[in-house]
């Protein structure tokens, strides 16, 4: 997934160097580009707090 947001935001980047087309600031491609980074870390965040914290996810309850 990290490697899916870096790419996506190479081709923001990249969007700024090009004067039209899909990637340039408020452009289609840019504007689907733009969350992809955001869903990276809030997943990423979760995972760090919860190794951080010892949180398995188990609440020691049997089903």
């Amino acid at each position: 997934m990290a490697v899916v947001a870096a790419l996506a935001y190479a081709l923001l980047l990249s969007g700024t160097v090009s004067g039209c087309g899909p990637l340039v600031p408020g452009g289609g491609l840019s504007v689907l580009l733009y969350p992809l980074p955001v869903v990276w870390m809030v997943p990423a965040c979760v995972a760090m707090w919860r190794e951080h914290t010892g949180h398995t996810g188990h609440t020691g309850v049997r089903r």
